[in-house]
Parts: structure tokens; C-alpha cells; sequence
């Protein structure tokens, strides 16, 4: 099946920005995971973070909440620090990611992607101070 929706994906350190668009199905959430896999290999287990910039994101298909849940489960693992969403209060939306983080981590909304960044740099400067 045709991956439907889209994302663009850059690194600044060890930090990723993740900008989402467009209704998602489990083609596009498989790829999205394959390019956030790709983009911290090299870190060798972080920490990193992601930002992701939910503002042109209209939801996903049902399967995509199972596939994002599995993936922030090999974040956590694989070095993640956190991850902070940029999200307009829209109730759906909230919830899907909510849903998707079950049981691994509380979610936390900035409505600016600023706002988000500082909250991840921040995140990481404290990490550097404890080692």
C-alpha cells in the first residue's frame, strides 16, 4: 500500500526536529520510524531528543498509535531522553498521542516549536551535568 501523509525530518546535535503532515497510515508511520532510526544511528545510545511538530498533522489511521507506541518503546531504549509535541489544543489529536505513549511516558504540549526546542535543550543540558 501507498504510504499516505508526510515528514521531514532535521538533526541539530542531538536533537531532531520532526515536522508531520497530512493524515498518516501505517505505510507512513513504518517510514517516519525508519527515518528517526536512521537519523540517531549514529549516536550511539544518546541521549537524544525529538521535537515534533504536530501543527499540519491531521491525525493518523488507527494502526498508526500501535506502530508509534512499539517506536517510542526502541526510543527509550535505544538512548531517548524525551520527546515534546508542538500542537495546536485540539482534543483528537492530543488524545491519539496520549494513546500512542500509554504506559512509557506522559506527554508534554508546547504551542510553538521554540518553546519546544528550549524545553528539549534544556533536557539535555541537565543530562550533561549529571555525568
Amino acid at each position: 500500500m501507498q504510504a499516505h501523509g508526510r515528514h521531514e525530518i532535521e538533526r541539530h546535535g542531538q536533537i531532531l526536529i520532526c515536522r508531520v503532515y497530512e493524515e498518516w497510515n501505517a505505510e507512513e508511520a513504518l517510514r517516519f520510524v525508519a527515518d528517526v532510526k536512521e537519523a540517531v544511528a549514529d549516536l550511539d545510545g544518546g541521549p537524544w531528543f525529538r521535537v515534533v511538530n504536530m501543527l499540519n498533522w491531521s491525525l493518523g489511521t488507527p494502526e498508526v498509535s500501535a506502530i508509534m507506541r512499539d517506536f517510542v518503546a526502541w526510543s527509550v531504549a535505544h538512548g531517548s531522553a524525551g520527546q515534546v509535541y508542538v500542537a495546536a489544543p485540539n482534543a483528537p489529536l492530543r488524545y491519539q498521542v496520549q494513546d500512542s505513549l500509554k504506559g512509557l511516558r506522559e506527554p508534554q504540549f508546547f504551542l510553538s516549536e521554540e518553546d519546544a526546542l528550549a524545553h528539549a535543550r534544556q533536557v539535555l543540558a541537565r543530562l550533561q551535568g549529571q555525568r
